[in-house]
């Protein structure tokens, strides 16, 4: 069977970005670092969605680890210039690294799924039947994306709410009793005794 027909099974919805990679990758004998925008900014729940289990689990581990590990290793080893080093070694680990290799990643797992369905290549229907369930996109991981995504939007402008409103009331408070006695004392100046 043709590859790109196992590969359109296995990937689902917006394969069309994905066949493009993944006939790089084939050509070049190997998966290689590309760039991947949902795997920057939605790492965990991107894994989620195309049905990368171990992935995600793996990464939320390695996350939390490094989130422990590091900034305290940077803390022993040069105090807090350390500590802040790490702290961006630490957001380029869980940020920047899985954007790079996400496309990779996602290759591998399908190459996996379609080598598990070797044994159905007899019957080719019942193979991409095989692989489009077991591949594919998974809408519940995508509702909860979405969910948290909403939520943490919502905390995120609540925290500045927190912050800023009652910073601005401060900010007239003491804008508005600065001018009074100013004004007042423009006033008694200007009186005849």
């Amino acid at each position: 069977m043709e590859q790109e027909a196992l590969y359109r099974a296995v990937i689902g919805r917006n394969h069309a970005y994905y066949l493009e990679r993944f006939r790089r990758f084939d050509s070049a004998g190997k998966a290689g670092a590309s760039w991947h925008w949902p795997a920057f900014f939605i790492t965990f729940f991107w894994m989620l969605y195309r049905k990368m289990w171990g992935v995600a689990a793996a990464y939320v581990v390695l996350m939390l680890a490094s989130y422990l590990i590091l900034p305290t290793v940077g803390m022993l080893a040069g105090g807090v210039g350390g500590m802040l080093v790490m702290s961006l070694v630490h957001l380029v680990a869980v940020m920047v690294l899985p954007a790079v290799f996400a496309n990779a990643l996602y290759y591998r797992h399908c190459r996996s799924k379609i080598a598990d369905t070797e044994t159905l290549a007899h019957n080719p229907d019942a193979r991409v039947r095989e692989l489009e369930r077991r591949g594919g996109t998974s809408e519940v991981a995508a509702a909860i994306g979405a969910i948290v995504t909403l939520l943490v939007g919502i905390a995120f402008i609540a925290m500045m709410a927190a912050i800023s409103i009652p910073a601005y009331q401060d900010y007239l408070e003491r804008s508005g009793g600065g001018q009074a006695p100013a004004a007042g004392a423009t006033e008694q100046g200007a009186r005849p005794e």
